[in-house]
């Protein structure tokens, strides 16, 4: 399944609206981004797993994963992409309406225990929204004050809880594994004494009970 979310790349003292396509499909369990990633972009596969984990995502990692950063001759630095990317494989993965995420601007970068964290450059990304014409953005609550600043988009500072804020529905249920029932031990029997299992064995067709 194909997913588009919608993200930011700050070059300069100028932002570009960079689309975060993710697609999930069947084969060999591979996680791929492509479109000029650095090395904190690439990292953010290990940022993501254990976000979503702790975050009560039962997500599917045991199939062919590839995320495109596009424009693909744009280079992409930083942690910022994290949060979009993340939300991107939930709506792959049918967990988030696609509809949701139409002209809405995610910037964070996550933490392992699923919190957003601050990132740099969100003044540059506020104003390239409204150029855009997007209409919300999602952004790291100690962003707010920066992102504040530009008029005209509505803004949603988020340290927690930011799947409620796109609509994710609930947390697919971990299965836990069935415990492990052992028979009780064997005791040998006692010299002169029936064992437990003899004293409650059902007594033979015709012999009396009293």
């Amino acid at each position: 399944m194909l997913a588009t979310s919608l993200t930011a790349a700050v070059l300069g003292v100028d932002a570009h609206l960079v689309r975060v396509e993710t697609d999930t499909a069947a084969g060999f369990p591979k996680f791929t981004m492509v479109g000029l990633p650095d090395s904190a972009v690439k990292e953010s596969e290990g940022r993501i797993r254990a976000a979503l984990r702790n975050c009560g995502y039962a997500f599917k990692w045991d199939r062919r994963i590839t995320v495109n950063l596009a424009p693909a001759s744009l280079r992409k630095v930083g942690s910022s992409y994290d949060l979009a990317t993340a939300v991107g494989l939930l709506a792959a993965d049918g967990a988030v309406p696609p509809g949701n995420l139409a002209g809405l601007l995610l910037v964070g970068e996550l933490a392992l225990d699923g919190s957003v964290r601050a990132v740099a450059g969100v003044l540059p990304m506020m104003l390239m929204a409204r150029r855009q014409g997007l209409k919300a953005a999602l952004v790291p609550a100690a962003n707010l004050g920066e992102a504040a600043v530009v008029d005209g988009i509505e803004v949603h500072p988020k340290r927690w809880r930011w799947r409620w804020s796109i609509g994710a529905r609930h947390p697919r249920p971990r299965r836990r594994s069935a415990p492990i029932v052992r028979p009780p031990p064997t005791w040998p029997r006692s010299v002169g004494k029936p064992s437990r299992a003899a004293r409650w064995r059902s007594p033979r067709p015709g012999a009396t009970t009293c």
